[in-house]
């Protein structure tokens, strides 16, 4: 018991490397729970596998007042690489709770050495202390990742950011991250009453870039929405005049139907009702494109948009719609982001082949308790291999990059309720995402 509550450089390497152990699945679980974020299996194992060998190794290798940062500086490294989020998400989603867990961590210290009246410097060698700080700071940083998750990070990080608020997130994330740092070891190295005040600093600190990046993605995120809801009021505002102009020719088009039977012109009346027919089609397809069928703003006006893009190319649209798009157990952004690959890939591959057809339906199968998106275009030939299609830089095409069904796979990886089937049969290609609840 007394080699517990005195310094033991040996016991307490081996509790930090126990602790350590157990730090690698928490800090991957508040990223998968409270983040929303999505790990496959392989990579969980292959995080540990990587992670916990160097943390082990900088706790017996490097002094223990310097481990800590270390071992955060390598989680940091890992979960970016291995979440594959993009840089400014990741200054911010990874260094926010690593920079709130230092401080924390700096204030329980700070606590302890004042009541026990013994250095940080000779604290970090008693073994007892280390588990006395870390798990009631990792249950403090639990609570306060819970109360962020209510603002869906993952999701308002996915606007384009401009060049400025880039700069400043990327910039400021890093200076209250190494700010904590150096403030943690300054407290190390002398510690004093005042070392409380730098604590609080940089709780401001982190209180400020929250409130600043949250404002800053409130207005992204209105600036998307107006968006979506003008190019939605344009295409049913042109939908809208196309039926007003059908219903106003409605006699016209009665009395010319009436002049060809008056003469018997069959054949030329034939010809006048392929070509009503046409249209009346044209203006069915174009009901479907209305907020009490399509009720999802951004769907309404990606689909609005492609069925546009397709018109201009004479090729054949469309689209049936059975499910309520709200209530997808799917964030709608990525749902939107694999629409649009998908709905670029089947224009591109529908406007070089002889029958120029599109399809697109979404359903719910009560039955089997999924809802289904299904894409398909005609094509003129059967031999695409179906699995290398969807490898990195893969293309058919001399022009195209070969990304988008790469990204549509890497968003697949983070949803377990989420699986495709692509196939090519009768000279039509197709995708089924199917989204179970």
């Amino acid at each position: 018991m007394e080699n517990i509550l005195t310094e033991n450089v040996l016991l307490t390497r081996i509790v930090a490397s126990f602790i350590v152990l157990i730090e690698i699945f928490i800090s991957r679980t508040f990223l998968v729970y409270i983040l929303g974020l999505r790990l496959s299996k392989f990579k969980a194992v292959l995080f540990f596998l990587t992670c916990f060998p160097l943390q082990l190794l900088s706790i017996w290798i490097a002094p223990l007042e310097w481990s800590p940062y270390i071992n955060i500086l390598i989680t940091f490294i890992f979960m970016a690489i291995f979440f594959q989020i993009d840089f400014t998400q990741r200054m911010f989603i990874l260094i926010i709770p690593l920079t709130f867990f230092q401080i924390s961590k700096s204030l329980f210290i700070f606590i302890i050495a004042l009541i026990s009246d013994i250095q940080p410097l000779s604290l970090v060698n008693i073994p007892i202390i280390r588990p006395i700080i870390v798990f009631p700071t990792y249950f403090i940083m639990f609570l306060f990742l819970d109360y962020l998750k209510r603002f869906n990070l993952n999701h308002v990080f996915s606007f384009e950011f401009d060049l400025s608020s880039k700069l400043m997130i990327n910039s400021f994330s890093l200076f209250i991250f190494s700010s904590a740092l150096m403030n943690g070891y300054v407290m190390y190295i002398s510690f004093s009453h005042s070392s409380i005040i730098l604590i609080i600093a940089n709780l401001l600190s982190i209180a400020l870039l929250i409130a600043l990046i949250l404002k800053i993605l409130a207005l992204k995120a209105a600036e998307t929405q107006i968006e979506c809801e003008k190019k939605s009021y344009d295409f049913l505002s042109n939908s809208y005049d196309c039926i007003r102009g059908f219903k106003h020719d409605f006699s016209n088009i009665m009395q010319s139907i009436g002049g060809y039977i008056l003469n018997d012109d069959l054949d030329g009346l034939k010809k006048y009702y392929s070509s009503i027919f046409k249209e009346c089609s044209e203006l069915k397809k174009i009901s479907v494109f209305n907020k009490d069928v399509l009720n999802s703003p951004p769907v309404l006006a990606l689909i609005a948009e492609k069925y546009y893009k397709a018109k201009e190319l004479d090729i054949e649209f469309n689209i049936e719609v059975f499910i309520d798009l709200n209530n997808l157990n799917m964030d709608i952004y990525e749902f939107t982001r694999i629409l649009g690959i998908f709905l670029d890939n089947s224009i591109e591959a529908a406007s070089q082949s002889s029958k120029r057809i599109i399809n697109i339906t979404i359903s719910k199968d009560f039955r089997n308790h999924f809802d289904s998106l299904i894409i398909e275009n005609s094509c003129d030939s059967e031999i695409i291999d179906t699995e290398k299609i969807f490898e990195k830089n893969f293309s058919t095409k001399p022009k195209n990059t070969g990304l988008g069904l790469w990204k549509v796979k890497n968003i697949l990886t983070k949803y377990d309720n989420v699986s495709l089937n692509t196939s090519v049969r009768n000279n039509f290609f197709k995708h089924q995402l199917k989204i179970y609840y």
